[in-house]
């Protein structure tokens, strides 16, 4: 059965993930915000949803190289928040927030468990080494999109400056390349790192 119809578990958690997405999709459309969806956190969640679905390692290490450790950071910082009342990054203080309508906070609980489904789907299909390229090509043009459609309050994958603050120093469109030049390095980085935990030898051909 696993045979013909892959990995059962991947595939409910696929459906889980897609739905909980679908959730996330309505409320920003509904709320006049479509572009919020172009966060790289929420398009991970879809992406994930679909790699899972169809038990496709390309789709899984993709994303593993493009958010793991940010999910991962996310949850050091909610937890730690949550247990001991002190921060470590700042990216979760909107959870403890009045301010954020309580939908948005129960939506972001995704981040607990995405992680989770990423590390097992590794396990478990493998890492596809051409993951970190195909990453590198949707960050590029989702930075691109988010960087035209995106407005200061917002700051869609920090395009118009780090930590949700615009930045004056440089021209915006040079910003936006030195950041997506450093976030590429970033994936490169990690999956450098991934090949060597996982103990993958290949040619430079291969990825």
């Amino acid at each position: 059965m696993e045979k013909k119809y892959g990995d059962i578990k991947l595939r409910r958690a696929g459906i889980f993930c897609f739905a909980w997405w679908s959730c996330i999709a309505f409320y920003w459309i509904s709320s006049g915000e479509p572009f919020h969806l172009l966060w790289l956190c929420d398009l991970t969640l879809l992406i994930t949803g679909i790699g899972l679905l169809l038990n496709n390692p390309l789709l899984i290490s993709s994303q593993v190289i493009g958010t793991l450790l940010i999910q991962l950071s996310w949850n050091l910082d909610f937890w730690l928040r949550l247990i001991t009342g002190s921060k470590v990054f700042g990216f979760t203080e909107y959870m403890f927030s009045p301010a954020q309508p309580m939908q948005v906070r129960i939506l972001s609980v995704f981040h607990i468990f995405l992680p989770v489904f990423l590390i097992y789907a590794i396990i478990r299909l493998g890492y596809d080494l051409r993951g970190w390229r195909w990453q590198a090509y949707l960050t590029a043009g989702v930075y691109v999109l988010s960087f035209l459609t995106t407005n200061p309050l917002q700051d869609t994958n920090w395009v118009l400056g780090p930590f949700w603050k615009v930045q004056n120093v440089v021209p915006g469109w040079l910003w936006l390349v030195v950041w997506l030049m450093l976030t590429i390095a970033m994936y490169w980085i990690f999956h450098l790192i991934l090949k060597k935990i996982l103990r993958i030898k290949t040619d430079e051909t291969s990825e």
